[in-house]
């Protein structure tokens, strides 16, 4: 897909709902939104944004045809309990579409 010439545009999209101000994806705690982490995405080490379309023809986020996806919690402001993963959820599609 990469060195495909027919092909001039592969578009990665990660639809969820991002955390105000920043490019990162929230998390839920059974339904409830937890104010002080976040969901950290990368495709192949690029930043991936929610809801926000990466051309992969063009990006350094695919080298090959395969894509890596990497995930981190990211602490957003100082809190009083630590979030347990078993805990937390964060919904997540991924899309990829050829226009």
């Amino acid at each position: 897909m990469k060195n495909d010439r027919k092909v001039s545009q592969v578009n990665l999209k990660v639809n969820g709902t991002a955390v105000t101000s920043t490019d990162f994806f929230q998390l839920s705690n059974y339904g409830v939104a937890i104010n002080d982490h976040a969901v950290s995405l990368k495709a192949n080490g690029i930043a991936v944004k929610p809801n926000t379309a990466i051309n992969l023809k063009s990006s350094d986020a695919l080298t090959s045809d395969t894509i890596t996806l990497k995930a981190g919690l990211v602490k957003t402001a100082p809190a009083n309990t630590a979030v347990q993963a078993a805990q937390s959820t964060a919904n997540l599609t991924v899309a990829i579409a050829y226009p």
